[in-house]
């Protein structure tokens, strides 16, 4: 059952992405094109610090953030490798239609404390490929049954001012196994 914690998530910029012809109707409709670096450690590494650049290897790929519905186009252009509904902001839309909108990899977030979140975030692990899991989550044990650790995207947000910030909250996240880990750092 042990998932290899081998990758965690690192944006550096959000850039927007030009969605081409359809540009203006997906960014109308709340999406918008994210640069991601997926960062992926070494498995011999000895410990669970943020990885240096020679044990790193980068692969990019382009997250597609739907903060609104989208409703009003009819596929994305370029294609992303992953769509992540902003649930919060968005409210709940159908894995089905996002998967007509392109063949990506569907991330379920749900920001921050709300009514009925346990039951929303296991009614998205029914369609959804991946479940956005934040630290109050992590010690809810029906959440951590039923939704595998392959399919556990487990965020930390906060500030950080130094390294050792960043690898207290890599550390504090990467005690629940997880397909990959995000951190999200927020700036004043």
């Amino acid at each position: 059952d042990a998932v290899p914690s081998r990758s965690i998530v690192r944006i550096d910029r959000q850039h927007a992405v030009d969605h081409g012809a359809n540009g203006a109707e997906a960014r109308a409709a709340g999406a918008h094109g994210v640069a991601v670096m997926l960062l992926t450690t070494s498995q011999d590494s000895p410990d669970s610090r943020l990885p240096s650049d020679n044990q790193t290897t980068m692969d990019a790929s382009l997250v597609m953030t739907v903060g609104r519905r989208p409703d009003g186009f009819a596929s994305l252009t370029p294609a992303p490798d992953w769509i992540e509904l902003r649930a919060d902001a968005a409210g709940d839309v159908e894995a089905a239609h996002l998967r007509s909108l392109a063949p990506a990899t569907l991330l379920y977030t749900l920001r921050g404390v709300i009514d009925e979140r346990r039951e929303r975030l296991l009614r998205a692990a029914a369609t959804f490929d991946l479940i956005d899991l934040e630290r109050a989550d992590l010690d809810d044990t029906l959440l951590l049954q039923r939704i595998r650790p392959e399919r556990r995207v487990i965020t930390w947000r906060g500030r950080a001012r130094t390294m050792d910030d960043l690898d207290t909250a890599l550390r504090a996240i990467q005690r629940v196994p997880a397909r990959l880990y995000r951190i999200e750092v927020e700036t004043p």
